[in-house]
């Protein structure tokens, strides 16, 4: 089954579980996912310094290439 880009990261059962601890623990209640550029956006907290910005932003580029680096492994 070729798998888009969306299912892949974001509509995957068990990937929204590994999104789902990362919101809780910055504080996300909910988090529509609408695509990719939306989802990465939810990641800039306005009440955290720009620092901690960066540093939420970099959790989750290294989840994305966390999850890339396991589907390769798969096939």
């Amino acid at each position: 089954m070729d798998e888009s880009t969306h299912h892949l990261f974001l509509e995957c059962k068990i990937k929204q579980c590994v999104w789902s601890m990362c919101y809780r623990w910055i504080g996300i209640l909910f988090v529509q996912l609408k695509d990719m550029i939306c989802h990465f956006e939810k990641f800039h907290l306005v009440h955290v310094s720009s620092k901690h910005n960066l540093v939420w932003k970099g959790l989750w580029a290294t989840i994305v290439w966390s999850i890339w680096e396991q589907e390769k492994l798969l096939f």
